[in-house]
């Protein structure tokens, strides 16, 4: 993307601050970019591998994930993540000497790769063998993101087998002003002020140490998932393991809606519906049919990729279902039904939704594939058993509410797993994901409040690493929808005045 994206819609409210939120019945939002670079089948399945090698990681399933990842780089011998992913897998498996060739692999592709670089450093400080090497690595990864406590806390663990104390100490400090409860902080700085000869310092810190460690508190752990997020497996992104370039400025403007697109479509879709690189249109026709549009120089027509069948359709949302590769489709009607694809063509399949109204996919059970949510007036919890069969699990999940509007699957508490928020008559619930099937409504504790909101949605508005939650209140005085933007700071949220 070079510096604007186009929104090609008429009626747009441009709001105060940096964040703009558009509170519109469909968007259009297409990309003024060059050509997408050519993407081979084989690179394209690599991608898959490495997908599911994280979905297998996050389920604790080691040996799986190595084989994903190792089939992966088989694929695309030049795929730096998949490498780094694999190194992983192999420094989860206490495999260290293999894991150390896939992440000097990685590195060799992508020399800035902060994953490998990371995971590297670990395993050199693990076998006690080359510290400095160790030390270099920690220090590559801490120039690119120094606001990471556990790359300070390896950092500082690192200058004290070294000798290097002051530094050590320098850096457990930058660790605690980073995160206050970091017990294992607390206990290496009180070892490195104990050996530089502070023993009131010592006897101090050690006190901050036995109380936190009293109140339950848990310290860096060597187990995945224990020693930060550049230790853990990354899907692909397009930036090759790097961070976005978050300074540059993105402008809106608007612009016709396409031929073909129905002046008030209640749905709209982006897709590759075809596998061709190139992004298609899924909306509403003026007929009220769904129908694909495709690219046609700056104008779209219609594509004959897909034949999609219905009337009266109110929502759409699209996953590989029964995971056999393409895209199906869940639609929302006066009778709601699973679309399965085969070359094109999809066939309807019988559920028991109900009526939704609303309902969005998400893999809230972290087994890979699409789970959903769907609002039938009650809270719905639908897991997939992989075939494409669904079953409503809300009440054994903890699942809970009436008078559901809008719903989004996001990770809203930073601990890799999907959480679910819910929009009702009367207010916002934040269900976060026990990892055990069954999730807790934590918005009370976390300060997401809202006045009857009616449309939500999850992005990183303020660019902080952290989720947040625009939406909108109905005014009880006006009947006018009013903008509200809940900012995540510290796992809490903090309403700003965007108006």
């Amino acid at each position: 993307m070079k510096n604007s994206v186009k929104l090609l819609k008429s009626n747009v409210r441009v709001l105060k601050s940096s964040v703009r939120i558009f509170l519109l019945p469909a968007l259009l939002l297409a990309a003024c970019s060059e050509a997408p670079e050519q993407v081979t089948s084989e690179q394209r399945q690599a991608r898959q591998h490495n997908t599911l090698g994280v979905v297998a990681m996050d389920q604790h399933n080691y040996v799986r994930g190595r084989e994903q990842f190792e089939t992966a780089t088989q694929l695309d011998s030049r795929y730096a993540a998949a490498y780094a992913n694999l190194g992983i897998s192999l420094y989860s498996l206490g495999q260290y000497d293999s894991a150390s060739v896939a992440l000097q692999k990685a590195l060799v592709v992508d020399t800035d790769h902060l994953h490998a670089a990371y995971t590297l450093g670990l395993i050199y400080h693990a076998q006690g063998r080359d510290h400095d090497r160790a030390l270099a690595l920690f220090h590559q990864v801490a120039e690119r993101d120094p606001d990471d406590p556990l790359v300070r806390y390896y950092l500082g663990r690192t200058h004290a087998k070294l000798g290097q104390i002051d530094s050590a100490m320098t850096a457990f400090h930058r660790v605690i002003d980073l995160d206050s409860t970091n017990v294992s902080a607390y206990y290496a700085l009180a070892q490195a002020q104990r050996q530089a000869g502070d023993l009131d310092g010592w006897r101090a810190t050690l006190e901050i140490f036995s109380q936190l460690s009293q109140s339950g508190l848990e310290g860096v752990s060597a187990a995945y998932q224990g020693q930060g997020k550049y230790a853990e497996a990354m899907a692909d992104t397009p930036f090759g393991g790097e961070f976005a370039d978050r300074t540059q400025q993105v402008t809106f403007e608007s612009a016709p809606a396409p031929k073909g697109m129905a002046p008030e479509a209640a749905y709209l879709t982006t897709v590759d519906a075809d596998s061709d690189g190139q992004i298609e249109l899924l909306t509403q026709s003026p007929q009220g049919t769904p129908i694909l549009l495709r690219r046609s120089g700056s104008d779209f027509e219609p594509a004959s990729s897909w034949e999609l069948d219905g009337v009266g359709i109110t929502s759409l949302a699209l996953a590989d279902v029964d995971d056999d590769g393409d895209t199906d489709a869940v639609l929302t009607a006066t009778a709601d039904r699973v679309a399965l694809q085969k070359d094109g063509r999809f066939l309807s399949v019988e559920t028991d939704f109900g009526e939704c109204s609303r309902l969005v996919f998400g893999d809230f059970d972290h087994d890979g594939d699409a789970d959903l949510s769907c609002a039938v007036g009650k809270a719905g919890l639908w897991s997939n058993d992989g075939a494409g069969l669904f079953k409503n699990v809300a009440a054994e999940a903890g699942i809970v509410g009436d008078g559901i509007r809008a719903m989004v699957f996001s990770d809203l508490d930073a601990d890799r797993d999907v959480d679910l928020v819910l929009a009702s008559a009367t207010g916002l619930s934040l269900f976060s994901n026990n990892r055990n099937g069954t999730f807790s409504d934590v918005a009370e504790r976390r300060r997401l409040v809202a006045d009857q909101p009616s449309a939500i949605a999850v992005a990183d508005l303020v660019a902080d690493g952290s989720m947040d939650n625009p939406g909108r209140d109905m005014d009880h005085r006006s009947f006018s929808y009013i903008p509200l933007l809940l900012v995540e700071d510290d796992l809490a949220f903090t309403l700003k005045d965007v108006v």
